[in-house]
């Protein structure tokens, strides 16, 4: 499934590519016919910078093609102008060059993107990102949306809020990630999607740009285990009190029964010997 951003982004900067090129290719024959030789081949390079972000992996045969196009705009409309000519072949060559670095470096950050989006969605911890300013989320990998009972493109763009089920226990948070900006280990309550509040152990750090990256851990059952085990220990502790406290009350009395027996037994000789 691919996210309503993501496709709306996708859709943008595919846009922008054509509308960019088809200036760069208009242009060119504007000035071309009108004699003009020194601005057009400069905006050769916008389109070819944007489709290399986008698909670096095509970046060096897109920016072949484009600059393809512009050299046969040139002998065409240049009257075979051997300076002209020499020139814009020059810029061919420049254009080329440009693809080809640019498709390795984006080439490689997309490599970097490709292998932190992995660890991101395989992430055994629920992990979500939000703007601290906008208090909007703005990512959510599988695992912590599976956990809250959503989709995982359901609650992007939405209110911090939407998930927290005190507003005290979020504005908290906020203030010590503020304070901070690295914090770890603390225990929040998360409302599901269902309305269920779950207990989780969220860590936080703020990166660059005021974004708050968040992993979280759900520990409900495991603190209604210690819950029921500190409860049975309780039970247990108390029930050896009471059994404590039963057998030093039996204990006190069968010294004072031995006692009493004594006392008995010391008057039955006492008056034998009268």
């Amino acid at each position: 499934m691919i996210a309503p951003v993501s496709l709306r982004h996708q859709i943008f900067w595919n846009a922008t590519i054509v509308i960019s090129l088809i200036i760069a290719i208009y242009s060119t024959f504007f000035c071309l016919t009108r004699g003009i030789y020194e601005v057009f081949p400069f905006l050769y390079f916008l389109p070819i910078i944007l489709f290399v972000n986008l698909y670096p992996n095509r970046g060096v045969a897109f920016s072949l093609a484009i600059s393809t196009i512009f050299l046969l705009l040139v002998y065409f409309f240049s009257d075979f102008n051997p300076a002209l000519i020499a020139v814009s072949t020059a810029w061919f060559v420049i254009f080329v060059t440009i693809g080809f670095v640019t498709s390795s470096f984006a080439e490689g950050f997309k490599a970097e993107e490709r292998k932190y989006q992995e660890i991101f969605e395989n992430s055994q911890a629920g992990i979500f990102t939000f703007s601290l300013p906008t208090l909007r989320i703005q990512e959510m990998n599988g695992k912590c949306a599976q956990m809250l009972g959503y989709n995982r493109y359901d609650l992007i763009d939405k209110e911090l809020g939407s998930i927290f089920r005190d507003p005290g226990e979020r504005d908290a948070f906020l203030s010590q990630l503020q304070k901070n900006a690295d914090i770890g280990d603390i225990e929040l309550l998360l409302q599901t999607r269902e309305g269920q509040v779950r207990q989780f152990l969220v860590s936080a750090s703020l990166s660059p740009g005021n974004r708050a990256i968040c992993s979280a851990i759900d520990i409900t059952e495991r603190k209604l285990a210690e819950r029921v085990i500190q409860k049975a220990r309780d039970d247990l502790e108390r029930k050896v009190r009471e059994r404590s406290d039963e057998l030093m009350r039996a204990n006190d009395g069968l010294k004072a029964e031995i006692l009493e027996r004594k006392r008995f037994e010391a008057t039955q000789i006492g008056r034998a010997h009268v």
